[in-house]
């Protein structure tokens, strides 16, 4: 079990106890917003000003706007279907993390926001971003986006979470403006 902390670093649990890794063990910040653990079995840690840290076989390395990302703030991430990494940023936009190099979306190519505060792809390959100025849908055929606010029915602009139910319906939360179910081509609201 990992958790990530406000001030002390990510915790983990193991054989009855928790420990941590701060600074002194590589972490490049004690800040976590994010935590996911990929299918190679690496643990990727989102800072909020380390950047995007990496813990691989014992070893940490941290990747920072220098290496191409975004922004330090590293608030969600996500890994697709073909292993690439999603990482969204508080004011940098999106970052796609493949084959080791980086591609970044804004507002720039489209993306709704620069806040970007989850990451989700759905089951038929949809990446789906919950961001501070509302919600952002990637077509990754054309590389545009599709994006939705209160001028297309949404009571907030603020997103806060994105899930898939079992049936493959699209689930939407707010701050303040209650629960949407995606219907395809429009939302329905649960306050």
């Amino acid at each position: 079990l990992w958790v990530g902390t406000g001030g002390g670093g990510i915790n983990y649990f193991e054989n009855g106890h928790f420990s941590a890794y701060q600074p002194l063990q590589g972490l490049s910040n004690n800040v976590i917003r994010a935590i996911l653990k990929d299918r190679d079995g690496n643990l990727w840690v989102g800072t909020h000003g380390g950047g995007l840290n990496r813990l691989s076989d014992g070893k940490w390395e941290t990747l920072t706007k220098a290496h191409g990302l975004a922004s330090n703030i590293v608030v969600s991430l996500c890994e697709d279907y073909e292993g690439s990494l999603w990482v969204g940023t508080w004011g940098g936009g999106l970052n796609r993390l493949k084959d080791g190099k980086f591609t970044l979306y804004t507002t720039k190519e489209g993306l709704i926001n620069n806040a970007v505060i989850s990451v989700f792809e759905d089951s038929k390959g949809n990446k789906w971003f919950a961001t501070d100025g509302g919600l952002s849908i990637l077509d990754e055929v054309s590389g545009s986006f599709k994006s939705y606010t209160m001028e297309q029915g949404l009571s907030s602009n603020l997103i806060i979470s994105i899930h898939e139910d079992r049936h493959g319906n699209m689930w939407i939360g707010t701050d303040g403006g209650g629960i949407y179910f995606w219907q395809g081509n429009g939302f329905k609201n649960f306050t």
